[in-house]
Protein backbone atom coordinates (compact mmCIF):
# COMPACT_ATOMS: atom_id res chain seq x y z
CA UNK A 1 0.00 0.00 0.00
CA UNK A 2 0.78 3.16 -0.70
CA UNK A 3 0.89 5.31 2.47
CA UNK A 4 -2.98 4.89 2.13
CA UNK A 5 -5.51 3.62 5.37
CA UNK A 6 -7.40 0.43 4.65
CA UNK A 7 -10.58 3.25 4.80
CA UNK A 8 -9.10 5.43 2.25
CA UNK A 9 -8.20 2.82 -0.29
CA UNK A 10 -11.65 0.64 0.28
CA UNK A 11 -13.33 3.78 -0.60
CA UNK A 12 -11.05 4.76 -3.67
CA UNK A 13 -11.79 1.10 -4.88
CA UNK A 14 -15.55 1.49 -4.30
CA UNK A 15 -15.99 5.11 -6.44
CA UNK A 16 -13.87 3.58 -9.19
CA UNK A 17 -16.08 0.51 -9.20
CA UNK A 18 -19.06 2.49 -8.93
CA UNK A 19 -17.85 5.23 -11.40
CA UNK A 20 -18.66 8.18 -9.02
CA UNK A 21 -16.57 11.32 -7.74
CA UNK A 22 -16.55 10.18 -3.85
CA UNK A 23 -18.53 7.80 -2.04
CA UNK A 24 -19.33 8.61 1.84
CA UNK A 25 -18.71 5.08 4.27
CA UNK A 26 -21.22 5.44 6.79
CA UNK A 27 -24.05 5.84 3.96
CA UNK A 28 -25.53 2.54 3.09
CA UNK A 29 -24.83 0.30 0.34
CA UNK A 30 -28.16 0.42 -1.06
CA UNK A 31 -27.85 3.92 -1.31
CA UNK A 32 -24.73 3.74 -3.42
CA UNK A 33 -26.43 1.14 -5.28
CA UNK A 34 -25.11 -1.96 -4.87
CA UNK A 35 -26.15 -5.29 -5.86
CA UNK A 36 -25.06 -8.51 -4.91
CA UNK A 37 -22.67 -8.46 -8.13
CA UNK A 38 -20.97 -4.96 -7.23
CA UNK A 39 -20.30 -6.73 -3.73
CA UNK A 40 -18.52 -10.13 -5.12
CA UNK A 41 -16.87 -7.23 -7.26
CA UNK A 42 -15.98 -5.22 -4.26
CA UNK A 43 -15.01 -8.31 -2.26
CA UNK A 44 -12.10 -9.92 -4.64
CA UNK A 45 -10.52 -6.16 -5.05
CA UNK A 46 -10.34 -6.19 -1.37
CA UNK A 47 -9.08 -9.78 -0.83
CA UNK A 48 -6.41 -8.90 -3.92
CA UNK A 49 -5.60 -6.01 -2.56
CA UNK A 50 -5.18 -6.47 0.92
CA UNK A 51 -4.32 -10.54 1.67
CA UNK A 52 -7.10 -11.04 3.31
CA UNK A 53 -9.89 -13.92 2.88
CA UNK A 54 -13.62 -13.21 3.51
CA UNK A 55 -15.44 -16.30 5.38
CA UNK A 56 -17.81 -18.07 3.22
CA UNK A 57 -20.88 -16.36 5.68
CA UNK A 58 -19.96 -12.66 4.94
CA UNK A 59 -19.98 -13.33 1.27
CA UNK A 60 -23.69 -11.95 1.23
CA UNK A 61 -24.46 -8.69 0.84
CA UNK A 62 -26.70 -8.84 3.82
CA UNK A 63 -23.93 -9.43 5.89
CA UNK A 64 -22.81 -5.52 5.80
CA UNK A 65 -25.47 -2.43 6.01
CA UNK A 66 -23.08 0.67 5.34
CA UNK A 67 -19.60 0.76 3.61
CA UNK A 68 -17.84 1.51 6.81
CA UNK A 69 -19.10 -2.39 8.64
CA UNK A 70 -17.22 -3.45 5.46
CA UNK A 71 -13.90 -1.28 6.09
CA UNK A 72 -14.13 -1.92 9.31
CA UNK A 73 -14.37 -5.78 8.79
CA UNK A 74 -11.03 -5.72 6.69
CA UNK A 75 -9.49 -4.18 9.27
CA UNK A 76 -10.16 -6.45 11.59
CA UNK A 77 -8.63 -9.21 8.96
CA UNK A 78 -6.33 -7.02 8.09
CA UNK A 79 -4.79 -7.09 11.95
CA UNK A 80 -5.50 -10.98 12.33
CA UNK A 81 -2.70 -11.48 8.82
CA UNK A 82 -0.79 -8.57 10.42
CA UNK A 83 0.30 -10.46 13.20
Amino acid sequence: MTGETIAERICKMTEELLSVEKVNPSNTLAEMGFDSILFIRLVVLIETTFSVHFEDEKLLLSQFHRLEDIIQYVEALHRQTSS
